[in-house]
């Protein structure tokens, strides 16, 4: 599951709102900071990183490599290496690049 990380600000915000209101629960401040989550838009970066790791999956799936949590982040890490944009990373030419492990890619 991928998801943007909560801002501390929301998490400050919400404390302050406990220690002053003794009858606010845990609960009520979860749905609260989940409502602002929600209605908050994901920015282009967020997005473009979210791209970025279903590519890395997509790329060890096409090419029969077991997929683990290292694999995608070593697949994620050598796109950004090689400068490619996540839409390239799916092309033919460089699935196979992403995906060596242990060789380099000239």
């Amino acid at each position: 599951w991928l998801t943007r990380v909560v801002p501390r600000e929301w998490l400050e915000d919400e404390g302050a709102e406990i220690e002053t209101n003794v009858l606010s629960s845990k609960a009520e401040s979860m749905m609260a900071i989940r409502k602002l989550h929600r209605e908050t838009p994901i920015g282009t970066d967020v997005r473009e990183r979210i791209s970025r790791a279903r590519n890395s999956i997509l790329a060890l799936r096409r090419n029969f490599i077991v997929i683990t949590p290292d694999r995608i982040v070593e697949v994620y890490n050598r796109s950004l290496e090689l400068g490619l944009a996540p839409q390239q990373m799916l092309r033919e030419e460089h699935a196979k690049g992403l995906v060596m492990f242990g060789e380099t890619v000239g």
